[in-house]
């Protein structure tokens, strides 16, 4: 009455196959992850590039000789509604420097990310603009 077992190669077998698996399914899972961070990251420094070209825009248009060096802050929240810096809310926060040195306007917006430790930056965007061509407009 000797019976060979031989589902012990089997077992083994099976084992190997769901720890691979197993092994798979976290590797997709921690690729989906970091997917989603890159889409958040994109989505973010999308918004934070067309919010520093609005800025630098409007810090064009709205130059006077009066209001020049100045330092601006606005903030937004995580769905990138603009609110104040201090407001809880807060997720970003822009800083708008302009000053005029040798007949230009120079402007740089710097975005950043204010909800983890301290502050990460996203984006900068420096421009300037000629003041000769505003005195020329009658």
């Amino acid at each position: 009455m000797n019976k060979k077992r031989t589902s012990y190669a089997f077992l083994m077998e099976m084992l190997w196959v769901c720890g691979f698996f197993a092994v798979a399914a976290c590797i997709f899972v921690l690729a989906f992850a970091k997917a989603d961070r890159l889409s958040q990251n994109a989505e973010n420094l999308n918004h934070a590039v067309l919010a520093a070209e609005n800025a630098i825009e409007t810090a064009f248009a709205e130059y006077d000789e009066a209001s020049a060096p100045s330092e601006t802050h606005s903030g937004f929240d995580r769905y990138w509604k603009i609110c104040e810096p201090s407001d809880p809310e807060a997720a970003y926060f822009m800083k708008i420097n302009s000053y005029a040195a040798e007949g230009l306007l120079h402007v740089s917006v710097e975005i950043s990310d204010i909800r983890g430790k301290g502050m990460e930056t996203i984006y900068t965007l420096s421009g300037a603009r000629s003041l000769a061509a505003e005195r020329r407009l009658p």
